[in-house]
């Protein structure tokens, strides 16, 4: 069933039908009472009627209904523009952390970490890495004991890490 009223959303509708009722004099929960039989569950709640009637700044019949232009950063931070910048920051450099992308990009780096998320990356050892490659694996069949993986060589991790901590490397080679 198409609407009578073209592209007039609900919202400015019930907007009409507040500022209508306020200049006849009645109460918002009175007005919230007609919006919800008429509108149902696309209805503005009470607090919103409440707001509309007491900072209505001009006299009943005088008001203007229309939204006003608002200033502000556009919606548009995740188009596919910012998505191929993140992507190649990421790429330049595996090591960039979320911070340093939305610095670079000026954006918040809730925007950055929503991005990255589309894009498919997780952090894995401070790199990222696509996370179609973090999440399949393969099980290789090796002998049940490898002289690579014997357990006796683990005893030497807690030295490497102790004679190597604060050690910073420019490569992964």
């Amino acid at each position: 069933m198409e609407s009578c009223y073209g592209g007039i959303s609900t919202r400015l509708k019930q907007r009409v039908v507040t500022e209508f009722l306020s200049a006849e004099n009645v109460t918002p929960a009175e007005i919230h009472r007609h919006l919800q039989a008429v509108y149902g569950e696309n209805t503005v709640n009470r607090t919103t009627v409440n707001r509309a009637i007491k900072f209505s700044e001009c006299e009943p019949g005088r008001a203007n209904i229309v939204d006003q232009p608002r200033s502000g950063r556009a919606v548009s931070v995740t188009d596919d523009k910012r998505q191929k910048q993140v992507d190649e920051l990421i790429k330049r450099d595996r090591h960039i952390t979320q911070k340093q992308i939305a610095g670079r990009l000026g954006m918040s780096k809730e925007r950055v970490r929503y991005i990255i998320g589309l894009l498919g990356y997780t952090k894995v050892c401070s790199r990222w890495v696509p996370r179609m490659l973090t999440l399949k694996f393969e099980v290789l069949s090796h002998p049940p004991y490898s002289p690579d993986l014997a357990p006796s060589d683990f005893h030497f991790f807690p030295h490497l890490k102790r004679d190597h901590k604060g050690t910073h490397f420019t490569s992964d080679d």
